[in-house]
């Protein structure tokens, strides 16, 4: 209080301001939360629509290629596309050495390559089946070579420069 013969100063409520305001004031807040929420839903929809690097992950390399590889691996690719299969198992295995690394682009482009080269060892393995001429060639059997008598089992060859003149 002042001893100067002022009127003290006092807070009134606005018109209006009663428990009608609280519920506008409310009203408003949750209004707010609502278009934020709204606003975090759509977000998190659309990048679950364009396939952020994980969610990619799971359906192209996990599904897609790892069944791509599984079909090939079924039709015996192994044997009559050796070339091909080898191929989309490397990069199967490197699709997802690189999904550990969390570095989900490289995963998702090595997993297409796997996709790509286990559908290509399927038509060659197919292809190969129908037609005999077109398997691979057998490696040639080769006799293994001689050893020789004149050294010890275990003995090695002495160097050019170790070597004495007759």
């Amino acid at each position: 209080m002042s001893t100067s013969g002022e009127t003290p100063v006092t807070w009134s409520a606005p018109p209006g301001a009663g428990p009608l305001a609280r519920v506008r004031r409310r009203g408003r807040a949750l209004a707010l939360s609502l278009r934020a929420a709204c606003a975090l839903g759509l977000a998190l929809a659309s990048a679950g629509a364009s396939g952020c690097g994980p969610i990619r992950y799971v359906r192209g390399v996990t599904g897609d290629a790892s069944d791509a590889v599984e079909r090939a691996r079924e039709a015996n690719a192994a044997e009559l596309a050796p070339y091909w299969w080898t191929r989309a198992v490397a990069y199967l295995d490197r699709a997802r050495y690189e999904a550990a690394a969390a570095d989900w682009q490289a995963a998702n482009r090595f997993g297409a390559l796997a996709e790509r080269a286990a559908l290509t060892a399927i038509e060659e393995a197919a292809a190969a089946k129908a037609d005999p001429s077109r398997r691979p060639l057998e490696a040639p059997k080769v006799a293994p070579a001689k050893e020789s008598s004149r050294l010890a089992p275990d003995a090695a060859p002495v160097p050019l420069a170790l070597r004495r003149a007759p």
